[in-house]
């Protein structure tokens, strides 16, 4: 199903409820939403073969705009929320029960992922993908063509690298970066450790060339690729599996998990309460879980399943590392960020807004 096959068939259930009517249930149709360029197409079509189900797909660009959607009643079958906005939406009633291990292919699931901190039941949760931020720089445009590997290099760019840097335009993770670089609990309720971010934050920004939202184009790495050979950026906050990506058309690419600490992160499918085809979507969410689909989720996204025995399938592949050769203390420098308190939230949502005006792309 094309692209926009899928907008139609969005736009008539959409209709149908506007008119009060009930919208179509047809045991053959799953309502997808989630992250842009997050399923391989192959996939998605063997799926659709194999199971005489349609996948209707749409995207979001922000666990809030996901959250904001389903509040709204937006009626998708399976969602991937990361790991902090699945516990909101499970503490806002806005999950069916899946019982994640009554799947038959939840047995493949590797600890810690079969219980993780924000769903330790894996109640109304089934692991896809888990990542890290970081970012990434191109050594062509550094003198003696490496950096150290600290947040310092993005948030205080050597001179030559002035305008060239560009920082993620979503909160929870510029934030972070920040409180992990000036050593701060990333959910401070100090006002005087908030005001040390946002100074960084500041001193940061004009620096910056623009502040991206990745997610928003359709496949957004061809003009960053685009951006990058033409020297116009050199470095810029990214995730680890977008790096992957990214170094299969820039070689020159070095992606670094910054010493200070990385925001580690995992996406997870659920099912919205008025999900209407939930049965279809469980049929999807364990498909997904087979070795063998986990491993060419993970080739296509560059990001890390959570599968056992997906190891077998990504040889050759750029998701090779994943299990291989990130090293211990790499390892060591991920950090888990549970929900922070409303008192910290508050002061982040106070410091982003005092970010305002910038340029986003």
């Amino acid at each position: 199903m094309t692209r926009r096959e899928a907008a139609f068939a969005a736009m008539l259930i959409a209709a149908a409820l506007a008119l009060g009517a009930a919208p179509a249930r047809s045991e053959g149709i799953l309502l997808l939403y989630d992250w842009t360029s997050y399923y391989p197409p192959d996939l998605l079509a063997r799926f659709e073969a194999e199971h005489d189900i349609d996948v209707i797909v749409d995207h979001y660009e922000s666990n809030e705009a996901l959250l904001e959607e389903v509040r709204l009643g937006g009626r998708y079958d399976v969602i991937v929320p990361t790991d902090y906005m699945a516990r909101i939406m499970i503490d806002e009633g806005l999950l069916r029960e899946l019982d994640a291990p009554d799947l038959p292919n939840f047995r493949h699931v590797k600890a810690p992922f079969d219980r993780p901190w924000f769903d330790p039941e894996r109640r109304y949760t089934a692991p896809y993908l888990w990542g890290t931020g970081g970012f990434l720089y191109d050594s062509r445009q550094v003198e003696g063509g490496r950096l150290n590997e600290s947040w310092g290099e993005f948030f205080r760019p050597r001179p030559e690298l002035n305008g060239k840097v560009t920082a993620l335009n979503y909160q929870r993770d510029l934030y972070t970066a920040a409180a992990f670089y000036l050593d701060v609990d990333p959910c401070t309720e100090d006002v005087g450790e908030a005001q040390e971010i946002l100074d960084l934050l500041l001193e940061q920004k004009p620096k910056l060339a623009w502040y991206a939202s990745y997610s928003s184009a359709p496949d957004p790495y061809p003009p960053a690729v685009d951006q990058v050979n033409r020297g116009e950026i050199a470095l810029f906050q990214y995730w680890d599996g977008g790096g992957r990506r990214f170094r299969r058309d820039v070689p020159t690419a070095v992606f670094v998990i910054p010493e200070e600490g990385s925001l580690f992160s995992q996406d997870s499918y659920a099912i919205p309460r008025q999900a209407p085809n939930p049965e279809n979507a469980r049929t999807f969410i364990n498909f997904m879980m087979d070795p063998k689909n986990a491993a060419e989720a993970s080739a296509f996204t560059g990001y890390t399943n959570a599968i056992a025995g997906s190891e077998a399938f990504l040889a050759g592949s750029l998701a090779e590392d994943q299990a291989r050769v990130i090293t211990p203390e790499l390892l060591e420098r991920l950090r888990f960020v549970e929900q922070c308190p409303d008192r910290a939230i508050e002061m982040r949502e106070r410091v982003w807004t005092r970010l305002w005006p910038r340029t986003v792309k």
